[in-house]
Formats: structure tokens, C-alpha cells, sequence
């Protein structure tokens, strides 16, 4: 309880604690309501995968979050938190500030909330764009989301970005932006006329 309502810590290091899942739903609850805690150490502890579920579930609403250390065992189950690619809105309602500290799981740079959120909108445009199947989910996206879209095509288009994580979004350099243009351009005047509605 007093996690969730401090409102001055900003850095708990909690390493080798022998904390267990019990404790990991303690914290996690705690996380889903506060507001200042950026790094969070938790190395060490007897957390199982169950655990890394209650964390998992507190980063898809915490927001201020910017480090945390979990064994890799542990860190898996966060994995869908940082990064849901079943569709563009869920894509870009991910986790874009928490910085995973261990590569293989890490989906997010650091510093980079905007890049990251556009990094995976194009990762879902171009892994759907091997099969030419962006067009028919269209629909079922927010249409505010399609200013941002666009942004992520040119983005990754026209300024290649190189990191340690890039292999991570692979699909992101193996098709080519103009074809997935295309696809909006095939979507491109309903999409536009209801955007301009709602406006």
C-alpha cells in the first residue's frame, strides 16, 4: 500500500530479498497505481514465471516505469506488456517507457517513448505486409491512428534506425514502405473521409 501512494520515490532496489509471487502481486498492484517510481531492482528473488505475469500486467498501465531488472525466466512473461502485435491499436497501446534490462526480452529503447510506439505500429504494417493483408484489418483500427501510421512508415522508411534491438523487429527491414503505401492508398479514401468526420 504504500508503494502505490508514495509519490516521492523514484528508485527501489529490492534484489535478493527472497521475495516470492505472493509478493511480486503485492508489487505489481502497487505499480499499476504509482506514479514516480522509475527503477526498480528485483534480481535475486524466487519469482516464477507467475510472477513475471503480475508484472506483466502492471506495465500495460503504468506509465512512469523506466527500468526493471527481473531473471530472464522471470522477464518472459512481461514480454506481451512491452509489446502486443495481435493489431495495430493493441500494438500501439503497448508499454513505449519501460526499458527491460535484458536484450532478448527488451522491446523498448531508452529515452524513446514515441520512436518505440512507432517502431511497433510498422512492425505490425510490415510483417502484415508480406502477405498483403493490412487492407482487410484497416477497419477495425482507431482512425486516429492513422496520422501516426503514416509518421511510422516514413520514419522507418526514409531514417533506418540501427540499435541493439533492431533484429528484435527484423520484419521491419525486409519489406519495402512503398508497398505498404499502397495497401493505404487501397483503404486510403474511406479511411480519410471518416477521419475528416470525426475531426
Amino acid at each position: 500500500d504504500s508503494l502505490a501512494s508514495n509519490t516521492a520515490l523514484e528508485r527501489l532496489d529490492l534484489r535478493g530479498n527472497n521475495l516470492n509471487d505472493e509478493d511480486a502481486a503485492s508489487i505489481a498492484t502497487a505499480l499499476q497505481t504509482n506514479s514516480t517510481l522509475k527503477y526498480l531492482q528485483l534480481e535475486g528473488n524466487d519469482f516464477t514465471e507467475s510472477g513475471g505475469e503480475y508484472f506483466g500486467a502492471a506495465l500495460r498501465t503504468n506509465n512512469t516505469l523506466e527500468h526493471l531488472f527481473l531473471e530472464n525466466d522471470v522477464m518472459a512473461a512481461t514480454f506481451s506488456a512491452l509489446f502486443d502485435d495481435s493489431s495495430l491499436n493493441s500494438a500501439a497501446d503497448s508499454n513505449h517507457i519501460c526499458y527491460i534490462a535484458r536484450v532478448f526480452y527488451n522491446r523498448n529503447e531508452e529515452g524513446d517513448p514515441t520512436g518505440n510506439r512507432q517502431r511497433k505500429i510498422y512492425n505490425v504494417l510490415a510483417t502484415r505486409n508480406k502477405t498483403m493483408s493490412n487492407v482487410r484489418h484497416f477497419d477495425d483500427i482507431d482512425i486516429n491512428l492513422l496520422p501516426e501510421m503514416l509518421v511510422a512508415v516514413q520514419r522507418y522508411a526514409n531514417t533506418p534506425v540501427l540499435s541493439e534491438i533492431q533484429f528484435r523487429y527484423s520484419d521491419n527491414n525486409e519489406v519495402n514502405a512503398l508497398s505498404i503505401v499502397y495497401e493505404f492508398m487501397r483503404k486510403w479514401d474511406k479511411s480519410l473521409s471518416q477521419f475528416h468526420r470525426e475531426q
